[in-house]
Formats: C-alpha cells, structure tokens, sequence
C-alpha cells in the first residue's frame, strides 16, 4: 500500500501504467511468498525437536516461542533464526514504508494549494496509523524485555496485536468515507445532547 501511495501521488499521471495487473500480482505473491518461506522454516525447525506430551502452552495462541519453551533439547539456535526473521519480517517492512512515506512527503509539501495537500496528508495518514498500530505492537511483542510479569505482558500484547490491531485497522479505513464520518459526527452531537 505504501508503494501504491507513492506511485499515486509522486507519479499520478503514469499510475495505470505502472500500478498495472502484473504489477499488483507480483507484489502480492512476494508478500505471500515470504509468509509461506517464514512458516516452513518454522515448521521444519519445530519437527526435528523432541517433545514431551502433553503440555500446556502458556500462551494466548501458540506462537513459535512458547512452543520452543516446550521441548526438550537446546533452541538456542532455533530462537536466534525466529529472532532473525522477526528483524526481518518487522523492521524491513518498517523501513520500505518509512523510505516510501518520506519519498512521499516532498512533493506533497511541494503542492501550493492547502486542500490538495490535506486530501494527500489523509490518504497517507489512514495507512500509517493502521501501519503503526500492527507493527509497533509486533515489535514491542517480539522485543519484551524481561520482567517479573513478563508473561502477563507478552499475553496482553499477543493478544492485542493479533485481536484488536485488525479490528481497529477497519476502523481507521472506514473513516475514508466521509458518510461515516458524518454519522459518527452525528451519534456524537446526540451523545452529548
């Protein structure tokens, strides 16, 4: 979605021609692609470990982590190549957005009249708050420091990341629409009536 929006504003005349079929297509099976690889080197590190049945996972859902914790061998390097993909799976991501919305921001600011520049500053921010609210949360769920209440954290943050981030990213989108934001104006003013 970031490259689209890129494409869109710093290339809006050429955007049918590079934001083609194939194009979309590409993107999408990259995405999936990486999610498939990520899950079968998961998966394969989680067959050759020995287990003792059954145990409980003390978890939200059962995350790769929590099931590491379970077996009875050395994961040292099990949880370095997690460890490696959630670098890689987060912070690249991150990063292609950050360097997409900064590529963003000059011709937007280049734009001379005020009502272009907020109609581009809102398509932007839509995909930015519901970027934000999935990655931060995944990075600080990945990244949770030890503390005596560390699992209750995790548990919380799990929990939120996989639960309440898509439910609130709709949320967000719907508020493109400006018939939605009028009837949230709307059920406001008669809250406060």
């Amino acid at each position: 979605m970031s490259y689209d929006g890129f494409v869109a504003i710093c290339h809006p005349l050429q955007y049918t021609i590079i934001m083609n079929w194939r194009e979309c297509a590409v993107l999408a099976i990259a995405s999936w692609m990486c999610g498939f690889i990520l899950t079968l080197v998961h998966v394969i590190l989680l067959l050759r470990l020995p287990f003792c049945w059954p145990q409980d996972v003390d978890h939200v859902f059962s995350e790769i982590l929590s099931v590491l914790k379970l077996a009875y061998a050395d994961t040292w390097i099990r949880e370095a190549v997690v460890f490696v993909a959630c670098v890689f799976i987060l912070f690249g991501p991150l990063c292609l957005v950050l360097v997409s919305y900064t590529s963003i921001l000059w011709p937007i600011l280049k734009i001379q009249s005020r009502e272009g520049q907020k109609e581009n500053f809102s398509t932007c921010s839509f995909h930015l708050c519901g970027i934000g609210l999935f990655l931060v949360t995944a990075i600080v769920v990945c990244m949770i420091l030890d503390s005596s209440q560390r699992k209750e954290k995790e548990n919380n943050l799990s929990l939120f990341h996989s639960l309440f981030s898509p439910m609130l990213n709709s949320f967000i989108y719907s508020f493109r629409d400006a018939r939605v934001k009028n009837a949230l104006y709307r059920a406001l003013q008669m809250g406060s009536v």
